[in-house]
C-alpha cells in the first residue's frame, strides 16, 4: 500500500491525468527480472482494503455490480424485466439489502432467462481460480437453474444446470466450470445468461437471486 496523502494540496497533486510504475526499482539488479502487477487501486485515507477483485461478480448492492447492468429477459412471454427489490428473507445465508426479482411467465419458455449485456462483465478467462459459480437463490418451486457465460461474438458453451433443493429461504447453489477451462469460449467471457427457472411450469414463479461469485476449484 502507498500512502499519498503527503502530496494532497500540491500542484503535481490535482488535475492528474497519468502516473508510472517502476516495478523493480533496484539499481543493484544481478540479472533480468519478471514482475507482474494488478489491480492498482485508489482508497480513502484509513478506508480499508477493497475486496479480493474477481470474487463478486454479482450483488445488485446500490454501491456492487449488478443492479446498473443492463439486464434484458428473453423467451419469457412479455419478458417482464429484471427488478431490483429489497431481499423479501433478509437474514439466514443472505443478508444483502437488494436482490434481483426474475417472474417466470407461464406462457414462457422453459428457458427464459435473463442476460446481461456484452461488456458488464470481464473480461474473465476461466481457470483454476474462478471456475466454480455460486449463487443465492429464493424460490418457492424446485427447478433447475441454469448458468451460461458468452464472449463478444455471442459463442457460448452449453449452460450448466443445478436444481434448488430447499423452497422458502435462501439456498446457496455452486456450478463447476472447470470442464470449460481452455475453451474459445471460456476465454474473454463478457456476458452472464442466467435461466432461473428451467423447467415446463404449471404456474407463474417469482425466483429471487444474488451474490453471484466465482471462486477457486480447490
Amino acid at each position: 500500500m502507498f500512502d499519498f496523502s503527503g502530496k494532497i494540496g500540491e500542484p503535481e497533486s490535482t488535475d492528474i491525468t497519468g502516473f508510472v510504475v517502476f516495478p523493480d526499482f533496484n539499481d543493484a539488479r544481478a540479472g533480468d527480472n519478471v514482475v507482474y502487477f494488478d489491480n492498482i487501486t485508489f482508497n480513502a485515507v484509513g478506508a480499508p482494503p477493497p475486496p479480493p477483485p474477481g470474487n463478486a461478480l454479482v450483488d445488485f448492492e446500490t454501491a456492487g455490480t449488478g443492479a446498473g447492468f443492463a439486464w434484458t429477459v428473453f423467451e419469457n412471454a412479455d419478458n417482464p424485466p429484471l427488478e431490483v427489490v429489497a431481499n423479501p428473507v433478509p437474514g439466514g445465508i443472505n443478508s444483502s439489502a437488494t436482490v434481483g426479482k426474475f417472474t417466470a411467465r407461464l406462457a414462457g419458455q422453459p428457458f427464459a432467462g435473463v442476460e446481461t449485456a456484452h461488456g458488464d462483465i470481464g473480461p474473465i478467462t476461466l481457470d483454476n481460480s474462478n471456475s466454480i459459480v455460486k449463487i443465492m437463490v429464493y424460490k418457492d418451486v424446485i427447478s433447475d437453474v441454469g448458468i451460461k457465460f458468452a464472449i463478444a461474438n455471442g459463442g457460448a458453451q452449453p449452460e450448466i444446470k443445478v436444481p434448488n433443493t430447499l423452497v422458502g429461504q435462501w439456498e446457496e447453489l455452486t456450478f463447476d466450470f472447470t470442464a470449460y477451462i481452455g475453451l474459445f469460449e471460456a476465454i474473454d467471457i463478457d456476458q452472464l445468461i442466467v435461466f432461473p427457472d428451467f423447467q415446463g411450469r404449471s404456474t407463474e414463479n417469482i425466483i429471487y437471486f444474488d451474490n453471484i461469485t466465482l471462486s477457486a476449484n480447490n
